[in-house]
């Protein structure tokens, strides 16, 4: 496939023509990248904000960072009604049903996104406690038979040192076994 400069310069402009922001946003330069050849070659324009797009963003992005916290505080401590959280904020911050309803439904989505996943890490770290215990027998065991060998003098060098190894192991995942089950 061949690469076609104007083609590809036009699409942009007709995107660019298309967007919202056409009146806030100007095209400042557009740089061209280049790789091993042509059909890889991609295009990447850069943007510089004009002062009334910036006051824009930063007075709306304050705006809805402090309606958020609003929405995420009022939906956790009591259960409000849609409709009457939705009142409230039309009338509290002067603003659209429709942006109302967007920011509820984006905190209770967040909600409960937050809540499916300490149900996801609550049971990954049973699933954690419940292989610690398993492992936890199998040295206790493998301690035993080795403390029978040990108390008789029948243990090499090599073996006494793995079998004091293994206790400091088997301390060590009982200690991480009780920290986990403090955490759930």
């Amino acid at each position: 496939m061949k690469y076609n400069k104007e083609l590809t310069f036009s699409f942009y402009c007709d995107m660019m023509q298309l967007s919202d922001l056409t009146q806030l946003v100007r095209p400042h330069k557009f740089v061209l990248h280049a790789s091993l050849s042509w059909a890889e070659t991609w295009r990447k324009e850069v943007f510089t904000l004009s002062e009334k797009t910036k006051e824009y963003f930063l007075g709306n992005i304050e705006k809805q960072s402090r309606l958020f916290r609003t929405v995420w505080r009022k939906l956790q401590e009591s259960d409000l009604a849609q409709h009457k959280l939705n009142t409230y904020l039309q009338h509290e911050y002067n603003i659209d049903k429709r942006t109302a309803n967007t920011l509820i439904q984006g905190v209770k989505g967040r909600l409960k996104a937050l809540k499916a996943l300490k149900e996801v890490e609550r049971a990954n770290l049973q699933t954690k406690i419940n292989t610690l215990k398993k492992r936890v027998e199998e040295l206790s065991t493998i301690i035993k038979e080795l403390k029978k060998k040990a108390e008789n003098n029948k243990l090499t060098e090599n073996q006494l040192f793995s079998y004091r190894n293994k206790k400091r192991d088997l301390w060590q995942k009982k200690q991480k076994v009780n920290r986990l089950n403090q955490e759930i």
